[in-house]
C-alpha cells in the first residue's frame, strides 16, 4: 500500500492548473506532428503506390498493407488537425473529453506502428516502425503513467500476437519479441521522465507565480502602510504647526492685550477699556473655536471619535445652527434663507452632520460681504440627500480649491472682515462627509460667491 501511495503521489493526477499547462502543450506538439505525419502518410502513400508489384503476389499484398495503413494514418491525422485548429480557435471547454482524446491518440499511434510491422512481416523482419512509434509517441504526447504504461503493454500483447500473422520463422519472431519488448520498455521510460519533469516543472513555475504574486500584494500592502504612514507624519507636523503658530499667536495676543490694559487701565477711557476688552473676547472665542477643532481633528485622527448613525430630520438641526450663528451674522447684515424640506430625514451621525453644517454655514458667512445673502438647499437625490450652502461673497480661486480639503496645503483666507480661522474646518468637513458614506465638493467664482455641496444618507 505504501508503495502504491508513493507512485500515485508522483505519478498521479496533478492540480488543475499543471493538466490545464499540459493539455496546451499537448494540443501544440499535435498539431505540429500531425501536419508532419500528413505530408509523411502522402509521400508514403504515392511511394507505394507508383512502385506496386503485380496482383497476387506477396510484394503486391505488402505494398496494398502498407497504403491502406498510411492512408487510415493521413485520415486520422487530418482530422486530428482540423478538431485541434477548432478547438484552439472555438475556445471549447471540454478539458475531460480533450484529456480522453489524448490517451485515444497515443493508442491509436502505437496500434497504427504494430500495423505496419505486421505487414512489414510479409517480406521484411524489420520491426522499424515500432521503434519509432514507440519513442515518437512518449516524446509527443504527455499522459500520466498509469495510461502509458497500461497502453504500451497492450500495445505490446497486440504486437506478439500480430508478428506471428506474416512472420513464420520461430527465431525471427523471438528477435523481434524481444526488441519490441526492448521498444516499450524506451517508450515507457521517456513517457514517465518527461512527465515527471514537465509536472515538476510546471509546479515549479506555480510556485514561482505564487510567490510572485505574494511579493507583488506584499509590495502594495507596503506602499499602502508607507502612504498612511505618510499621512500619519504629515498630521503630525500639522498638528505641531497649529500648537506652534495657530494657537500661540492668538494667546499672546490675548496676553499681551490683557498685560497692557492691567497696566493702563486708570489711563484708559471706558470706551478703550471696552475696545480691548472687545479684542480680548473676540481672539479668546476664536481661539476657543480653533482649539475645539484641532481636539475634533486629533480625536478623528486617533480613531477616538466613535460613528453612531441615527435618524433625524435635517431642518431643525440646521435651524439651531444658524440662530446659533446669528450674532456673528447679524454682526454683519448677512441674510440666511433656508429652504429646507421639513420631511427630509437623515441616516448620519448627528453630531458630525452638526459639525459639518456648522463649518460649512460659518464659511459662508466669514467670507460674505457686509449685506450679502446666503442659501442653505436641501432635496433629495436617490438614497442621499444633496445639501447646498451658497453665498455671493469673495469667492475662490481655482488654484486654492484644489487645495481646500487637503490637510497637506491647509491654508486659512481672511474673511471679508478680516476674520480668522485655522483652515482645518473644511478638513473635519469632508472626512466627516466620508465617513458618513457622502460626497463633499465646490464650485466657486473669485468675488462671486461659493457654493459648498455635500451628500448623506436617506433615512429609509
Amino acid at each position: 500500500m505504501k508503495l502504491f501511495e508513493r507512485i500515485n503521489e508522483k505519478y498521479g493526477r496533478p492540480e488543475e492548473y499543471i493538466r490545464e499547462q499540459i493539455r496546451k502543450s499537448n494540443i501544440q506538439r499535435i498539431i505540429y506532428f500531425s501536419m508532419m505525419a500528413i505530408l509523411v502518410n502522402l509521400y508514403h502513400i504515392i511511394t507505394f503506390y507508383l512502385n506496386l508489384e503485380e496482383k497476387g503476389s506477396m510484394a503486391y499484398q505488402w505494398g496494398v498493407g502498407i497504403i491502406g495503413s498510411h492512408s487510415f494514418s493521413l485520415v486520422f491525422f487530418l482530422f486530428s488537425l482540423l478538431f485541434f485548429l477548432i478547438y484552439q480557435k472555438k475556445g471549447w471547454k471540454k478539458p475531460m473529453f480533450i484529456d480522453l482524446y489524448f490517451v485515444f491518440i497515443f493508442f491509436i499511434m502505437l496500434a497504427i506502428g504494430t500495423v505496419i510491422v505486421t505487414i512489414d512481416q510479409i517480406i521484411t523482419p524489420a520491426i522499424t516502425p515500432f521503434l519509432i512509434f514507440c519513442s515518437i509517441i512518449s516524446l509527443i504526447i504527455l499522459i500520466p503513467p498509469y495510461f502509458s504504461v497500461f497502453l504500451f503493454l497492450i500495445s505490446f500483447v497486440l504486437f506478439w500476437e500480430g508478428i506471428t500473422i506474416f512472420q513464420h520463422n520461430p527465431e525471427i519472431i523471438l528477435s523481434n519479441r524481444v526488441n519490441g519488448f526492448a521498444a516499450i520498455a524506451v517508450g515507457i521510460i521517456i513517457s514517465i521522465i518527461l512527465w515527471r519533469n514537465t509536472t515538476t516543472r510546471y509546479k515549479q513555475n506555480r510556485i514561482i507565480e505564487n510567490q510572485k504574486k505574494e511579493l507583488e500584494k506584499n509590495l502594495s500592502e507596503l506602499v499602502i502602510k508607507t502612504n498612511e504612514l505618510q499621512e500619519v507624519n504629515e498630521s503630525k507636523d500639522k498638528l505641531f504647526s497649529i500648537i506652534a503658530h495657530d494657537l500661540s499667536t492668538p494667546f499672546n495676543l490675548i496676553t499681551g492685550l490683557s498685560e497692557f490694559l492691567k497696566e493702563n487701565i486708570y489711563d484708559f477711557s471706558t470706551e478703550q477699556i471696552e475696545k480691548h476688552l472687545t479684542d480680548i473676547n473676540r481672539t479668546s472665542l476664536q481661539t476657543q473655536s480653533l482649539l475645539l477643532e484641532l481636539l475634533t481633528w486629533a480625536r478623528l485622527q486617533t480613531g477616538n471619535i466613535i460613528f453612531i448613525p441615527v435618524q433625524f430630520e435635517l431642518k431643525p438641526v440646521c435651524t439651531k445652527i444658524i440662530d446659533s450663528a446669528y450674532p456673528v451674522s447679524s454682526a454683519k447684515k448677512v441674510d440666511i434663507d433656508i429652504q429646507i424640506d421639513e420631511q427630509i430625514r437623515l441616516n448620519a451621525d448627528m453630531e458630525m452632520t452638526k459639525t459639518i453644517l456648522r463649518n460649512l454655514i460659518s464659511n459662508a458667512i466669514k467670507y460674505s460681504f457686509i449685506g450679502g445673502k446666503i442659501m442653505i438647499l436641501a432635496k433629495e437625490s436617490q438614497s442621499m440627500a444633496l445639501i447646498e450652502i451658497i453665498d455671493h461673497g469673495m469667492g475662490i480661486s481655482p488654484k486654492r480649491i484644489d487645495q481646500l480639503f487637503s490637510v497637506s496645503n491647509k491654508q486659512s483666507t481672511p474673511g471679508t472682515e478680516n476674520e480668522q480661522g485655522s483652515g482645518l474646518g473644511l478638513i473635519l468637513c469632508k472626512e466627516f462627509v466620508e465617513k458618513n458614506g457622502g460626497k463633499i465638493w465646490v464650485e466657486s467664482e473669485q468675488n462671486k460667491g461659493s457654493k459648498f455641496s455635500f451628500t448623506l444618507p436617506i433615512a429609509k
